[in-house]
């Protein structure tokens, strides 16, 4: 009798654990895709002539890079690159249509990553 409760307690608790680590998984990567999306929104603007008084252009064109893979034509410095063109825009946001269900927030790094 203790066994078989056992066995039910030990079954309930797995399945809770695995709804769990679903619910989070796709919160996980639902908060990828919109930061990815809000980056895009933020580059998009830029070309269209919103002052980037800030300078946050560098880390958006660093970030696309690093997750991406795929290097911007801008120029840049020892800082960063400055000037993204509207074909980094149409990469990057091509690449995103792609690959957006396989980006998810490492949980250790708080980074956008992409799963394999």
């Amino acid at each position: 009798m203790l066994a078989k409760i056992n066995f039910k307690l030990v079954t309930l608790l797995l399945i809770l654990f695995t709804l769990v680590s679903c619910g989070s998984s796709v919160k996980s990567r639902n908060e990828a895709q919109k930061e990815f999306e809000a980056k895009l929104a933020s580059l998009n603007s830029f070309l269209n002539g919103q002052p980037d008084t800030s300078l946050r252009i560098i880390g958006t064109i660093s970030f696309f890079e690093k997750v991406t893979g795929i290097m911007s034509e801008s120029d840049g410095s020892d800082i960063g690159k400055f000037n993204p063109t509207k074909q980094d825009y149409l990469n990057w946001q091509q690449w995103y249509k792609v690959n957006k269900t396989k980006l998810y927030i490492d949980t250790h790094t708080g980074k956008i990553e992409l799963k394999q």
